[in-house]
């Protein structure tokens, strides 16, 4: 057994096919090696010791696959209704590093559809929510409060060295913002946007989506936002970005995804 292996093995279980270990002991671990939760949860998936929050990660993508999501950075922009969600989603999956975008507070609009919103948060930080709420759902995952809004002139510093970012912006100007760093550093953006029981989801990789899309006008005209299209729409951004990630699937650069879940109705439409 080697030094790894036993650093792990007194505090493991099966389950199945697989040796796991709880978070309490992880973090047991972590203490007495002197390093950080995330570090210990890879350290273990090295060693062939799954965190037991992951099993059913693994079950789909593999010890390698859950160890490429630790090590990886997302950058949420926006943590209303679409970056709420698409925060609560990447800390879920174990997404090791998350970087909160936001400088709005939350009120009581708010609470039909954004995750991070309680009706003891009026007043509070969009961001901060966030991130409070990232750590009481995995104290592994190192989430980031940004008190800002993002714009041309900071966009390019806010997703330096990331590895994916995901759009829960709600206005045109910001959107192409975001979308002109995200090309000139070349990392890929999910763009998601609702509008009463519509939404839409297109990866951007390597060709402006936004120069169409709002080649109209910028106009932002105000829709219902009821909680299961905001749910929706983040659950296939989210979905992209770990095929991304990992290098899974077949990612839908190019082209957008709309859907009605009202009419069970939606189409892919090719840039």
């Amino acid at each position: 057994m080697t030094r790894g292996e036993a650093m792990f093995a007194n505090y493991a279980e099966k389950l199945g096919e697989f040796d796991v270990i709880g978070i309490e002991n992880l973090r047991m671990v972590a203490s007495q090696q002197g390093i950080t939760v995330l570090e210990a949860e890879m350290a273990a998936l090295r060693e062939g010791f799954v965190p037991r929050r992951y099993i059913a990660n693994v079950r789909f993508w593999g010890v390698q696959g859950q160890l490429k999501l630790l090590s990886s950075k997302a950058v949420v922009v926006g943590c209303g209704a679409l970056g709420g969600m698409l925060c609560e989603l990447l800390t879920r999956l174990g997404v090791g590093e998350i970087d909160m975008i936001d400088f709005d507070v939350f009120d009581e609009s708010n609470l039909n559809r954004q995750i991070m919103c309680t009706e003891r948060d009026m007043g509070k930080s969009k961001a901060s929510c966030a991130k409070e709420r990232a750590g009481q759902i995995n104290s592994a995952v190192c989430a980031r409060a940004i008190h800002t809004r993002l714009d041309a002139s900071n966009a390019l510093s806010l997703i330096e060295g990331c590895d994916v970012v995901l759009d829960g912006l709600d206005n045109a100007g910001d959107r192409l913002a975001l979308e002109d760093a995200c090309l000139k550093s070349r990392i890929p953006l999910i763009h998601g946007a609702i509008s009463d029981s519509m939404f839409q989801v297109a990866p951007i990789v390597h060709q402006s989506l936004f120069d169409n899309l709002y080649a109209g006008g910028l106009e932002n005209p105000v829709a219902g936002t009821p909680s299961c299209t905001a749910a929706a729409c983040a659950a296939i951004q989210t979905g992209e970005a770990v095929k991304i990630l990992l290098g899974i699937g077949d990612v839908a650069a190019g082209a957008i995804l709309r859907c009605d879940w009202l009419f069970w109705s939606g189409n892919v439409i090719e840039l």
